[in-house]
């Protein structure tokens, strides 16, 4: 069955043990037009941050309003750990590309199980596209959220603020990351194929932790050498896919079935 995402800030306490919650315009539509449900049926519901599922039934569903009652019981409390791979922690640092490009390496790394995507302004991104992508940030959050009820993941990817490729990179080091950027010009490193990712999580699997890797894709034309030589002296590694010279949202959706798929 198909679930739906609502705010914790949304629950309104009816008794000691139970919750109501009062939906918006788009949930309930969600629920009417989408799910094709009505008043006293039963569905699932996630609630934010946290990813906890529980079992809710509607009271009542009109036009553009709705409101639920969620049952006492968790169904799911370990839901806000669960990923499509446990043992695989993906970001991605995508640099800023054409908006609809950029929204479906949104949907898609949403849908694969990657965990954060940070915006990256390059040396070489348009800054008319910067500037538009600022303005919009509200419109990604919504393509993750239907993104993941559409997949049933338990928690939406995580949407960060617009950094440069360096702070970026500095940051998901001092984080533990290990740190891969894409550069079509390295000819002698290939990132990690599909047997050696699947050796790297059955590794880490035996010892019941988390890997985390963050990659970088830079935009149409690629990082700048500048770039390149700073992101190396940092710690990042080098590498390049396999096969033909892909497209910027191409490449960001392939890693993200490299990595979160094993």
């Amino acid at each position: 069955m198909r679930f739906l995402f609502v705010s914790s800030e949304q629950l309104v306490r009816v008794n000691p043990s139970e919750f109501k919650v009062i939906l918006d315009a788009s949930q309930s539509k969600r629920l009417s037009k989408v799910l094709r449900l009505h008043t006293g049926d039963e569905t699932l519901v996630r609630v934010l941050p946290t990813g906890e599922l529980f079992d809710a039934k509607i009271s009542m569903l009109k036009g553009n309003k709705g409101e639920l009652i969620l049952s006492p019981n968790l169904k799911d409390p370990a839901a806000g750990d669960l990923r499509s791979s446990p043992y695989v922690e993906l970001s991605i640092g995508m640099s800023i590309i054409k908006k609809k490009n950029f929204e479906l390496v949104v949907q898609k790394v949403s849908e694969l199980g990657g965990q954060a995507i940070t915006p990256l302004e390059a040396e070489r991104s348009d800054v008319r596209l910067v500037s538009s992508f600022c303005k919009d940030s509200r419109r990604l959050y919504d393509i993750t959220l239907e993104a993941c009820m559409q997949s049933e993941r338990p928690v939406p990817l995580n949407i960060k603020e617009v950094l440069s490729p360096i702070d970026f990179a500095r940051k998901a080091l001092f984080d533990g990351n290990k740190v891969f950027v894409l550069h079509e010009d390295c000819e002698d490193s290939v990132l990690m194929r599909h047997s050696e990712i699947a050796q790297l999580v059955k590794k880490v699997e035996s010892q019941v932790k988390s890997i985390k890797i963050t990659v970088l894709v830079g935009p149409e034309g690629g990082f700048s050498q500048t770039e390149i030589d700073e992101l190396k002296e940092v710690g990042c590694q080098i590498k390049r896919l396999p096969g033909f010279i892909l497209r910027a949202e191409t490449a960001a959706i392939m890693i993200a079935a490299l990595f979160t798929l094993n």
